[in-house]
């Protein structure tokens, strides 16, 4: 019971639902604060508590779901997957090239052997457990030491490429926010689906995030933000309308 616990802690920490609720809620109170009418507030509030509950009882289900199906086994080999594609996007904002995390840690890093070293290490453990059984030996070690790779390589980024990344990675909530704020306008008051169509936006901008460069993504929302906002303009929806019909649902 307790190693089950511990794992479902492992798997929460990781989950992109929970990471979402975390960023949902810290941008959107700030957005309360300092845009949203003090006569909105309170409904804002509520909307902002429900919605955030929502969440997170969705990723706990998930993640208990997930430990007592047959691919819980694969636990150890899924959060080293993630850890080292994480080194790899951190390395191809340095402009490394090729195919996988080792030939792109040699194109930069060629001469430090001890990183190649524990890089191969991680990469072996890696594939070995892909096409064996799934199971990573000594996963704790692996999952250390893949995150002091990760500080290492983010030491030696430069402040504009930190900046994109930052910026991308609060503009993959922002965007699936104001995109379903769009939707509001525009298609549907149906708070369920508001939120089915939150957790699309913010799973599509998770996939454009990861197909484009962070500098790409940023320019593409702002295109598209420009785009939507002149349709709202045009269409003549203005904040305290959108507001006044939410307060008329809650």
């Amino acid at each position: 019971m307790k190693t089950e616990g511990k794992k479902l802690l492992r798997l929460l920490y990781h989950n992109s639902l929970l990471r979402m609720a975390l960023g949902i809620s810290l941008y959107a109170v700030v957005i309360i604060i300092l845009i949203v009418p003090i006569k909105f507030a309170v409904v804002s509030l509520k909307i902002l508590f429900f919605f955030i509950l929502f969440l997170v009882v969705l990723a706990l289900i998930q993640e208990l779901l997930f430990l007592r199906s047959k691919g819980a086994k694969y636990l150890d080999l899924a959060l080293l997957l993630r850890e080292t594609r994480e080194l790899e996007h951190i390395l191809t904002l340095f402009g490394a090239k090729g195919k996988g995390l080792y030939d792109k840690t040699v194109d930069l890093f060629a001469e430090d052997e001890a990183l190649l070293e524990e890089i191969l290490m991680i990469a072996n453990a890696r594939n070995k457990a892909m096409h064996g059984d799934g199971r990573v030996e000594n996963i704790k070690q692996l999952l250390k030491k893949s995150r002091e790779i990760k500080r290492f390589f983010l030491s030696h980024i430069s402040l504009v490429n930190k900046i994109f990344h930052y910026v991308a990675d609060a503009s993959v909530v922002l965007y699936s926010l104001y995109l379903t704020f769009v939707v509001y306008h525009t298609a549907t008051h149906s708070i369920g689906k508001l939120l089915l169509a939150l957790l699309l936006f913010f799973e599509l901008n998770k996939f454009l995030r990861l197909l484009f460069d962070d500098k790409w993504y940023i320019a593409l929302l702002f295109l598209s933000s420009i785009f939507t906002v002149l349709m709202i303009v045009k269409n003549g929806l203005y904040w305290d309308m959108v507001m006044n019909g939410v307060q008329s649902v809650f």
